[in-house]
């Protein structure tokens, strides 16, 4: 349907989008010339009628502005930060300040959208059953340092079409799930009244999601929404031993959440708080050592002792764990003493 048709028409008829909720695609950017040019042209291609797009320049270096000059719809709305807000804190400006919309879809300048029906589906999936807040779905990632593959991911199989917001937050420390950012539409107020990303962290998207399921429905559409690249200049591609120890926050602040929310056992947030600290812990700990990064390790290792000794003890004398660290160790020790 032709959206300036549907402008004019409205003067006509005023309840042509009395049903369809406006939903914002907000789409933060920062020197994505290369990108954002397809990003920007997947979320205006969706057949829903109801949406605005709104893009937020991070102060771009490069030639985004040029890009997104050339591109025209009534439906686009391009707004430029002064000066540099960062990766989180241009999320914040896109939902706090820029959007409109009832529902809102977060996208990184770098990803697209892959199914056009996608907003549709899921607004309609919103209407037909109550009591839904957040709906997401699967997505491809794109090598492009393989020459663009697109590949599947193994998350979400085990999905049910519709749960209960809290029975998904438990199925996180032990289920394969990811409530993919770029798939994740959620209601904007609420998300607001929430302090969404709020945390200058890596994993800001998740410590807010995960929050925000404690209450409502969610449901899950079984397709590929969107498409996540992966490339040179992903901010979670390289991620330092001290941006692991902030992350933890992403864990850490939604079991507090449900701790005051008091709608989960106390001892079942306690096994989730095990279980989801140590599988995220034991990757971490091999990721860092893998860096070669011993000095990181004992400050990872250090702070995890603090806000959880069992897990601590259990990654500490894990023998993969053990057995990378003195490996390493013995290699630092030979290197120093010149053998």
């Amino acid at each position: 349907m032709n959206f300036d048709k549907c402008v004019k028409d409205m003067s006509d008829n005023q309840s042509l989008f009395d049903n369809e909720p406006l939903v914002s695609i907000l789409i933060p950017t920062y020197n994505q010339s290369e990108y954002i040019s397809t990003t920007v042209q997947s979320a205006l291609g969706q057949t829903y009628n109801n949406i605005e797009v709104v893009v937020c320049d991070d102060a771009s270096t490069d030639s985004t502005p040029d890009v997104l000059s050339r591109l025209s719809d009534s439906r686009l709305k391009v707004s430029r930060n002064i000066s540099n807000l960062a990766r989180v804190g241009n999320y914040r400006r896109c939902l706090h300040e820029l959007a409109r919309g009832e529902w809102v879809l977060m996208l990184d300048g770098d990803d697209y959208l892959y199914d056009p029906t996608y907003i549709e589906k899921a607004i309609n999936l919103i209407g037909q059953k109550q009591g839904i807040d957040l709906v997401f779905s699967n997505i491809l990632r794109r090598r492009d340092n393989l020459g663009g593959i697109l590949e599947t991911n193994s998350a979400n199989k085990r999905m049910p079409p519709l749960i209960d917001g809290k029975d998904l937050f438990l199925m996180l420390a032990d289920e394969n799930i990811s409530i993919f950012h770029c798939t994740t539409l959620f209601r904007r107020q609420k998300a607001v009244n929430l302090d969404f990303y709020r945390e200058n962290i890596l994993s800001s998207d998740w410590e807010s999601i995960h929050r925000y399921i404690l209450t409502g429905k969610v449901a899950h559409i079984d397709m590929i929404a969107s498409v996540w690249r992966y490339h040179e200049n992903n901010a979670t591609r390289n991620r330092t031993a001290q941006e692991r120890i902030e992350n933890l926050a992403a864990i850490i602040n939604p079991y507090d959440a449900a701790k005051l929310a008091r709608t989960i056992p106390y001892d079942r947030l306690d096994r989730w708080l095990y279980r989801y600290l140590y599988k995220t812990a034991i990757t971490d700990v091999r990721k860092i050592l893998k860096q070669d990064d011993l000095i990181g390790y004992r400050q990872y290792m250090q702070y995890l002792r603090i806000i959880h000794p069992r897990v601590y003890r259990n990654v500490k004398y894990s023998p993969r764990s053990l057995l990378k660290y003195f490996r390493l160790l013995i290699l630092k020790i030979l290197v120093k003493s010149g053998g």
